[in-house]
């Protein structure tokens, strides 16, 4: 199980486009073409993380070259449990809410908008 520091870190990541969540896929037949590791379990297996995991994520820096369906793929995954999952929905919509906020400043508004968000100060890498 993740700790809650890394579980938030995943929702901030999340809202700022470098973590790819299933949650993000709209038809659950693309989640085995996204996360390619899940099209190589048996039936039984598939049935038996669905039951034990809500969601599953990995790092955008870890996608392949191609994209199907227009998502991203990955030959590795990571699982969240519905607990975990809930702590990662709750940082993302918290950190998606700020990075509204920040675009509408005026001062973003000045200049564009800041697109490039400084995460260093969170400990994100």
């Amino acid at each position: 199980m993740l700790n809650d520091k890394k579980l938030e870190l995943i929702g901030i990541r999340m809202a700022h486009g470098t973590i790819f969540h299933s949650g993000m896929v709209k038809n659950a037949q693309d989640l085995l073409c996204v996360f390619v590791p899940l099209s190589a379990l048996g039936v039984e297996q598939v049935k038996e993380v669905i039951g034990k995991y809500e969601a599953c994520f990995e790092d955008m820096r870890l996608a392949g070259p191609k994209t199907i369906n227009g998502y991203p793929t990955f030959v590795s995954v990571n699982f969240l449990t519905h607990e975990e999952n809930g702590k990662v929905l709750t940082a993302y919509l918290r950190e998606s809410r700020r990075i509204k906020e920040l675009s509408g400043s005026e001062e973003n508004q000045e200049t564009g908008g800041d697109k490039d968000v400084e995460l260093a100060g969170r400990g994100v890498d």
